[in-house]
């Protein structure tokens, strides 16, 4: 096999400092061949070209190093001796290294080689240390797939007890919001929605760790050593939040206690969650109008107005309830949820709205026109808009009702109270 003495060889490259190595000629040779060969994704003839390549002129280009993995790769999997297998490893962790010395971008290449490494040979402890190096260095930028075998990783470790539950809870928070991050900034990115799906099937099947219950045995005896650690409390009250677990007392006393250090929009979110739960909707409106002030992302902002709206439908106040509906609406353009709740607070209050029995049933006019809206303005929410829009019409006010009224199809009716909305009559 081609590749069998590629460890040996990937660390005594013939580098002279020249781009193009000490026979520019042949290492040009090499490089178009091999070239040509992955471009065929025949990685059998890549290989000689490709290992000439990279032990003569190593400098000379960063796609030894990206297409080297897979030429690599092919090798391990065709090979049948053990030996073989873990020396062609080694050369694969080998030219990751490589990469870094002539190319850079360490943190970046490290979640690939700590990837690699850890699906063929499932060290754990091994992987989690490259893992963890290369999270520090990248952050919010880690890629998605280093992200879901670190965890993995850590779940081993810990099943293994070199870990403890805290140190896995802690990394299912961390690498929780580097996915929230890349989700916030393109939510329809199919590398971190596969990441944060399989991140949390692990989670479920990660020794016991992902209930209530076990998070609040694991933290709650902390929690008053713990009060003046704001890291603390955000790590535990995300980590509840996330299992939705907030309806423990361990959840109510974090928060509480982070809002006594800190002002910001996610902690007077949270408040407001533990006000509406406990059925207090005026304090609940009171903390999300401060979130709402304090946001600066559109689409939560607009989701903090569409909580509030809620509230007020909650207390029958619908005429605020509308206002601030409208207001999540223009905040995030092409969202229909504001326009279906309009539509039903509409459809419930309906009756109240009209002195006759004519307009008394106008409410479900406005309300398909919302619906209609909706769906209009957001393809996402056709279906629920269309099932309320068939649902609706049979309790349109009918020709008979109308008529003694002075109404006839197609005129154009005004809706009262609240609702004071224009319409169009139709039977």
């Amino acid at each position: 096999m081609a590749l069998t003495q590629a460890s040996a060889q990937c660390y005594q490259t013939k580098d002279n400092g020249q781009k193009f190595g000490p026979d520019s000629a042949k290492c040009v040779e090499n490089l178009s061949l091999y070239s040509e060969y992955y471009k065929q994704n025949n990685m059998e003839m890549a290989q000689k070209p490709w290992q000439e390549a990279i032990t003569n002129c190593p400098r000379s280009s960063q796609n030894l190093y990206i297409h080297g993995p897979s030429i690599l790769k092919y090798a391990i999997k065709k090979a049948t001796d053990p030996k073989i297998q873990k020396k062609l490893v080694d050369s694969l962790m080998c030219v990751y290294d490589k990469r870094v010395e002539y190319f850079g971008k360490k943190g970046y290449v490290l979640g690939r080689k700590a990837s690699d490494y850890y699906t063929l040979t499932r060290d754990s402890e091994g992987a989690y240390a490259m893992f963890k190096e290369c999270m520090e260095l990248e952050g919010n930028e880690t890629e998605a797939i280093p992200l879901v075998y670190y965890f993995q990783s850590a779940c081993d470790l810990l099943s293994k007890e070199k870990l403890t539950k805290e140190d896995v809870l802690g990394l299912f928070q961390s690498i929780g919001n580097v996915i929230d991050y890349n989700l916030k900034k393109d939510p329809n990115d199919k590398n971190y929605q596969a990441a944060q799906e399989n991140v949390e099937k692990i989670f479920v099947n990660c020794s016991g760790i992902a209930d209530c219950g076990a998070m609040i045995g694991i933290f709650g005896p902390q929690f008053d050593s713990k009060v003046d650690d704001l890291d603390w409390l955000k790590k535990v009250a995300g980590l509840l939040d996330r299992q939705k677990c907030q309806d423990s007392p361990l959840f109510f006393k974090v928060v509480d206690a982070i809002g006594k250090k800190e002002r910001s929009a996610t902690v007077f979110r949270m408040l407001a969650g533990l006000a509406a739960g406990k059925g207090d909707c005026t304090t609940a409106i009171k903390y999300l109008q401060d979130a709402v002030e304090m946001e600066e992302d559109a689409t939560q902002k607009a989701k903090d107005l569409l909580s509030i709206a809620k509230c007020y439908a909650n207390q029958k106040q619908f005429g605020q309830a509308k206002s601030y509906a409208l207001r999540a609406a223009s905040t995030k353009s092409g969202w229909g949820d504001p326009y279906i709740s309009i539509a039903e607070w509409c459809a419930a209050s309906s009756s109240s709205c009209g002195d006759n029995e004519c307009l008394a049933k106008a409410g479900y006019w406005v309300a398909v026109d919302f619906l209609t809206k909706a769906k209009s303005v957001d393809g996402s929410v056709a279906s629920e808009a269309n099932e309320k829009i068939s649902k609706y019409k049979q309790y349109f006010p009918n020709n008979e009702d109308c008529f003694f009224h002075g109404i006839k199809e197609g005129d154009e009716v005004e809706v009262g109270c609240w609702i004071n909305e224009k319409t169009k009559a139709r039977f």
